[in-house]
C-alpha cells in the first residue's frame, strides 16, 4: 500500500487524481463529499469569494469554479501555513512502482528561483499553472490559466513572475502589535485605545510610487466601549492623486472594558451635545496624534511589463489553507506578492475619520 507521503507526492508532482481521492477519503472520514465540504469551508475562511469546489481532483463539473485571484490567495496561504509540505512542490520527479515521472511544472527546470507550485489541465479551462518564485528575499506567486499548451503556460508564467518583481514593491509597513496611533474611546474604563496591526504588516504597491503616496488613517467614529483586542477600528489608506492605491484594516491592540455608570452617562451627554450642536461626530478626527511613520520602498528602476496577460497585484498575508484543486476559470493571470524584509522611510499618515 502507498504511504501518505507517496500519495501527497503523487498528487502534487504527478497530478494523480487517484491519490487526491484517496487522501480526500482519509481526511473526510471515509467520505469524499465530507472532504469537499471541508474544502469549501476553508475557501470561505480564506476569503475565496468566487470559489466553489465539487471534487478534490479539479475535474470539470457544473458549479465547480474559481478565479485566478482566489487561487492566488490559496497558493499564498499554502506557502505560508504549510512550510513542512511546501518543499514537495519543488521536487522535479517522483518514482513509484519503478516508474519515474517528471513534474509537469517546466519552470522548475528553467528558473532556479522557482520552487512551485501546481499545474492543471481540463478541456474547459485549458493549461493552467500556479507558480511561485523567491528572489532576493521576496516571494511572488502567479496564476495563469486558459493557455493552449504546457509550453505556453510556462512561458507566460515566467513573464508574469519577472514583471511582478520589476513592477511592484512589497515594503514592510509596521511591526506586529506596534501602536501607530491612539483613538478616543467613549464610555470606557480608559479614554483611549492603541491601534495598529496584530501581525507584521506588508503592502504591495506599484514600483517607485512609495515616496509619492500619502498615508491617511481613517477611523470609525464614535468608538464605544467595550472594545476587544483585534477589533477593526478603521483603515490605513495609501493615496496617490486622490486615488486609493492600497489599504489595510487597523485594529485595537488592547481591550477596553466598559466604564462606570457615571462615566458612561457623562459620555452619553457629551456625545449628545457633539451630535446636536457640533454636527455629526463621524466628521471629526479620532485623534490629534499623527500615526508613526510607515516605511516605503527604495527607488530602483522598473522595467515595462514582460507579459501582456491580464494581471493583478495583491498582498499575501492570508489565513490557513488545507487543499488545492484546479477549476474552470475565465482566461486571466494574477500576480501576488509575498512580504519583503527591506524597509525604508516614508511620510507619517495623517489622522482622519469615517462614518460606519
Amino acid at each position: 500500500p502507498a504511504s501518505v507521503s507517496d500519495l501527497i507526492k503523487g498528487m502534487v508532482i504527478q497530478s494523480g487524481n487517484d491519490a487526491a481521492i484517496t487522501l480526500a477519503e482519509a481526511m473526510g472520514n471515509g467520505s469524499v463529499e465530507e472532504f469537499v465540504k471541508q474544502m469549501n469551508e476553508e475557501a470561505k475562511l480564506l476569503g475565496m469569494k468566487n470559489t466553489h469546489f465539487n471534487n478534490p481532483t479539479g475535474l470539470s463539473s457544473d458549479g465547480h469554479v474559481s478565479t485566478v485571484s482566489d487561487l492566488a490567495l490559496l497558493s499564498a496561504a499554502l506557502i505560508k501555513d504549510f512550510p513542512k509540505y511546501y518543499p514537495v512542490f519543488s521536487i522535479k520527479s517522483f518514482k513509484y512502482n519503478n516508474i519515474e515521472q517528471p513534474n509537469r511544472n517546466l519552470l522548475l527546470y528553467r528558473d532556479p528561483n522557482v520552487d512551485g507550485l501546481k499545474t492543471g489541465h481540463t478541456e474547459s479551462a485549458g493549461y493552467n499553472l500556479a507558480a511561485s518564485s523567491k528572489r532576493n528575499g521576496r516571494r511572488i506567486v502567479s496564476v495563469v490559466v486558459g493557455t493552449e499548451s504546457t509550453e505556453a503556460r510556462a512561458a507566460e508564467s515566467g513573464k508574469l513572475l519577472n514583471w511582478a518583481l520589476q513592477a511592484f514593491d512589497t515594503p514592510k509597513l509596521y511591526n506586529a502589535n506596534e501602536a501607530i496611533s491612539q483613538v478616543k474611546v467613549y464610555k470606557g474604563a480608559v479614554n483611549a485605545v492603541n491601534i495598529g496591526f496584530v501581525d507584521e504588516t506588508y503592502i504591495t504597491i506599484p514600483h517607485d510610487t512609495g515616496r509619492s503616496l500619502k498615508p491617511i488613517l481613517e477611523t470609525v467614529q464614535p468608538v464605544l466601549a467595550p472594545i476587544e483586542k483585534g477589533q477593526i477600528l478603521g483603515k490605513l489608506k495609501l493615496m496617490k492623486d486622490n486615488e486609493v492605491v492600497a489599504e489595510k484594516d487597523v485594529v485595537a491592540l488592547n481591550s477596553v472594558a466598559e466604564g462606570s455608570w457615571f462615566s458612561r452617562t457623562w459620555d452619553s451627554i457629551v456625545l449628545w451635545f457633539k451630535t446636536t450642536f457640533g454636527g455629526s461626530i463621524a466628521n471629526k478626527p479620532a485623534s490629534s496624534d499623527k500615526p508613526k511613520a510607515a516605511p516605503a520602498p527604495a527607488n530602483e528602476p522598473a522595467s515595462a511589463p514582460a507579459s501582456q496577460a491580464a494581471s493583478q497585484a495583491a498582498s499575501a498575508s492570508e489565513p490557513v489553507a488545507a487543499s488545492a484543486a484546479s477549476a474552470a476559470m475565465p482566461q486571466a493571470a494574477s500576480a501576488a506578492s509575498m512580504p519583503s524584509n527591506t524597509p525604508a522611510s516614508a511620510p507619517a499618515p495623517a489622522a482622519a475619520s469615517a462614518a460606519k
